[in-house]
Order: structure tokens, then C-alpha cells, then sequence
């Protein structure tokens, strides 16, 4: 029976065909799988994360001259993230790999549209040795991995060298809450005095990690009843320089009652706020003092630029006082106000609050 009588055979044959071409794999001289060209990797309806491996992952890969290429593609509302579970890289044994990577096999990470456009600005890092890479992520834009070998094995070292990550494409921008998500302006989340606990955290994008270039985040806070709004930072590393004002700059700013967020929506690096003398900026170290609002509505933006990045922050806000009724969240409705019949509970909670304000 040939495939041509069987066209349904035919196109997975092809198909498989393809993707080991596209997938650019060769051979080494001892049967190992070495790698050459560009991997492209796109999230789809079925699948939204996996791993990038070195070659002959699980043992050491090849001690032969290559370069591997993976390039990710998240589409204009997608984030991609990357965390590496295993990092051990050939060094080389003239130039240590704590010293620099020119001589050892190394992984350079870059945010960028192609390789001819690299430069120092886009390019998050270069790892070797053990020297485990940053937990990294771009918005709607490509994130880059190239991994080099140059280095000959050494059958003195029984060390195991190769690497693993895990990369996931999402849309929540690596941020853990119970605030609401609003999703058509980006990273925008909503903190609801009713619905959110007392007190709880809000966190730069992808903390624990690097946060991306070119984001916008901001975070909504709104109390109710007889509640006020206090704001503390436990961790705070902004990329920037003394008054926060200059093109490069990233920043954090507080702005309290309602907030135009199309008003705030530029980036970083053109930023009117940069130019308004009475505006106070956060950045570097210098991380905001304990503030307490009188104000119902408080907001706190996030900006940074394109050309430096940082380990972000963790704040801590905390609704003081009663909001004069809890709100359950849904996860069909999330960001919905409630319309049940109040409960005997939420009626006593009224009671309660009218009573001790």
C-alpha cells in the first residue's frame, strides 16, 4: 500500500516531515543530537507552556561546536515567562566562568524582534557555569534564547552539564492576587475593600523574577464604609537614579481619587509625570515610606522603560476599618458586584458597623 492511497497517512507523514526539518537537528560524530537554526515556539488553544532542554538532555550535552536558538512569540495580550529548574554549563579552563562567559558555553537571554537588531539595551543577561539565570518575562514582544558551546569535554569533570526551563505563556503578567484583573487595559488590577482581605500583597510583574520592559502596571484601591487604605513596601528594587526623571528611568507613583488610565498609558521613557515638578517619584532603593490615605480611591503605577530592569517590589496594603459589607468573589462573575438577597450575617455585619462608626 503506498501513502498516496491513503491521503489522511499521507499528511501526517508530511507534517512529521516538516517539523523535523523546521526543528534543524544534525548529528554529531558519536550519534549524539546537536542542534542548528532558529526554534520558533507559539502558545496555542491547546497548549500554553512546555520546556526548552540543551541537546541529549537528561545527560550532557555534546561537546561540539553549535549554537541553538529559541525564539518566543506571545501574541499582542499574551506574556511570556521562562524559569530554568536545572543550569550547569562546560566552563572553560583558561577564563573561569565566574569571571566571564567569552571562553565558556553560555545562554544569553534577549528581549528583541531579530538578532540583527540586538544590542546591550535588550539584552537581559548572559549565564555560564552555574551561575543560574533570572527568572525572566516579556509582554508582546519576542523573548529570545541563544545557547552557545564552545568548550571541548574535560573526562577529568564528571560533572552532569546541560540545562532545563519551563516556559509558560500567560496573560496575568506572573501576578498572584485576589485583586480583579481588568484586562482591557492590561496590567490593571482592582483591589476592592469588600472583596479582598484586610491586608495582603501586591507585587511587581513577574516578582521573584526580573520585571519586563516596557510595562505599565496599576493598582486600584478602594475602600468602603468606614475603611482607610494604608500602604507599605517590604521589598523595592526600581531600576533608576535620584529624582527618577531621567528617558530611563522606571518609577513607582501614588495618585489618590480617580485615576483616566489612557492619561497614564505612555511609555516610560516619554512620561509627562517626568516633567511635572511637584510629582514624587520612586526608584533605585528608595522605597516609598508607610502611607496612610484619607482619600477612598488610591492608586499606585508602575512604569519601566526599555532599556534596564530589575527585581521589582512587594507591597503590603491594608484596608483599615469595616467596608460595611463583604462581597463574595466569583469566578464566573469576578469583577462583578453581587446582587443577592443579603444574608442574615451580611445584615448583622450592617448592624454592626452602623453601631461601632
Amino acid at each position: 500500500m503506498f501513502l498516496t492511497d491513503r491521503p489522511g497517512l499521507l499528511v501526517l507523514f508530511l507534517t512529521a516531515l516538516f517539523r523535523l526539518a523546521s526543528s534543524q537537528t544534525i548529528g554529531s560524530s558519536n550519534g549524539a543530537i546537536l542542534c542548528s537554526g532558529t526554534r520558533t515556539i507559539q502558545s496555542s488553544p491547546h497548549s500554553h507552556w512546555g520546556y526548552i532542554t540543551s541537546p541529549n538532555h537528561s545527560q550532557s550535552y555534546p561537546a561540539e561546536n553549535m549554537q541553538c536558538t529559541f525564539k518566543f512569540q506571545p501574541k499582542a495580550d499574551e506574556q511570556i515567562q521562562l524559569i530554568f529548574s536545572y543550569f550547569n554549563l562546560r566552563e572553560s579552563g583558561e577564563v573561569p566562568a565566574t569571571t566571564n562567559c567569552d571562553l565558556s558555553d553560555s545562554v544569553k537571554i534577549f528581549i528583541g524582534t531579530s538578532r540583527t537588531n540586538f544590542n546591550p539595551g535588550n539584552q537581559l543577561g548572559e549565564y555560564c557555569g552555574k551561575k543560574h539565570p533570572e527568572i525572566v518575562m516579556a509582554v508582546g514582544q519576542p523573548l529570545t534564547v541563544i545557547f552557545t558551546v564552545r568548550t571541548k569535554e574535560n573526562p577529568n569533570i564528571k560533572a552532569l552539564h546541560m540545562f532545563k526551563a519551563k516556559y509558560a505563556f500567560t496573560k496575568d503578567y506572573g501576578i498572584r492576587t485576589q485583586a480583579e484583573h481588568n484586562k482591557t487595559a492590561g496590567c490593571h488590577f482592582i483591589f476592592d475593600g469588600r472583596r479582598v482581605s484586610n491586608t495582603g500583597d501586591f507585587d511587581s510583574p513577574n516578582f521573584g523574577g526580573l520585571y519586563p520592559y516596557a510595562v505599565n502596571c496599576l493598582y486600584t484601591f478602594r475602600a468602603y464604609g468606614n475603611q482607610s487604605i494604608r500602604l507599605n513596601f517590604n521589598k523595592f528594587e526600581v531600576d533608576g537614579h535620584h529624582d527618577c526623571r531621567r528617558p530611563d528611568d522606571d518609577y513607582v507613583y501614588f495618585q489618590e481619587g480617580e485615576l483616566n488610565w489612557k492619561n497614564f498609558a505612555s511609555p516610560a521613557d516619554d512620561d509627562d509625570l517626568k516633567r511635572t515638578k511637584n510629582a514624587t517619584l520612586y526608584c533605585g532603593k528608595r522605597a516609598p515610606p508607610q502611607i496612610n490615605f484619607g482619600n477612598r480611591v488610591v492608586n499606585v503605577l508602575f512604569k519601566s522603560g526599555q532599556q534596564w530592569t530589575n527585581h521589582g517590589f512587594r507591597g503590603t496594603y491594608t484596608f483599615v476599618g469595616h467596608p460595611g459589607v463583604f462581597l463574595p468573589r466569583s469566578s464566573s462573575t469576578k469583577g462583578t458586584i453581587s446582587s443577592t438577597t443579603p444574608t442574615s450575617l451580611t445584615l448583622l455585619a450592617l448592624i454592626l458597623a452602623q453601631c461601632f462608626s
